[in-house]
């Protein structure tokens, strides 16, 4: 497992920079929107809102997109602190499947862009919220500071190519950039990352081996379009399917 480790960690060397950008978008502690300010792309205004957000401890969403009518060109967007609103009322007698904290207050902060010429002009900015912001230590927790970089999925995919799982993967992230905080994402969204993966993997396989058999004859593709159906809908329940089908198809 140790020479497995040290493979892993040459791969994900090629994908790790000296500025931990390469996980987490950052800007300056001081940084403040000022209006009439451009950025190159919805990318770069999102990322930039994003990183400020964090800074100062709250989410944000995106809100409302104007897009013209003949052009269909997107010529207004709105971002949104991830308090903005409030939750819809669910009657006492409907049971949710999942109760969930709510956090959102009716927070009035938001920043809008025009765009012209594919730049993104900041046309109005209000940074007053009406709640308290969340700790330094909690705020790599916020939903929209949870996302994998293709820096955090190359080292992933890079350790996962050698056999080492997502928790020592993610742990030689943490430790690189200097703490949980700085990767960007959470053990969790590594763990789910990998099993989309895996299930993805599995899915193609299964496709490419039931087009094997469309070319076999009208019983055998009947016959294993049951069992794709049936392993994509309960994977932990199946056998392989792309093993060899001389077992199931007769």
């Amino acid at each position: 497992m140790e020479s497995s480790n040290n493979k892993g960690k040459e791969a994900a060397a090629n994908y790790i920079d000296d500025d931990i950008s390469t996980f987490v978008h950052r800007v300056d502690d001081n940084f403040e929107f000022k209006l009439v300010m451009m950025f190159n792309s919805e990318d770069e205004a999102f990322n930039t809102y994003n990183a400020y957000a964090r800074n100062k401890g709250f989410g944000v969403r995106k809100g409302q997109k104007y897009i013209h009518g003949k052009s269909q060109e997107l010529r207004r967007c709105t971002f949104l602190c991830s308090c903005e609103g409030h939750a819809p009322y669910v009657p006492p007698h409907e049971e949710r499947k999942v109760e969930r904290i709510e956090t959102r207050c009716g927070c009035g902060s938001y920043i809008k862009f025009k765009i012209s010429t594919g730049l993104w002009e900041v046309i109005e900015f209000n940074p007053i919220h009406n709640h308290p912001f969340v700790p330094e230590h909690q705020r790599h927790l916020i939903r929209s500071h949870r996302r994998l970089t293709e820096g955090v999925k190359g080292v992933l995919d890079s350790f996962k190519s050698v056999g080492v799982g997502a928790t020592k993967s993610f742990g030689f992230i943490a430790n690189d950039t200097g703490g949980i905080r700085n990767v960007g994402c959470t053990l969790r969204d590594a763990q789910n990352y990998l099993q989309s993966e895996r299930n993805n993997a599995t899915a193609q396989e299964a496709s490419h081996s039931y087009n094997a058999e469309v070319h076999r004859g009208p019983k055998a593709s009947h016959a294993l379009r049951h069992l794709v159906i049936k392993q994509l809908l309960h994977p932990h329940n199946c056998k392989d399917i792309t093993e060899p089908t001389k077992h199931v198809l007769r």
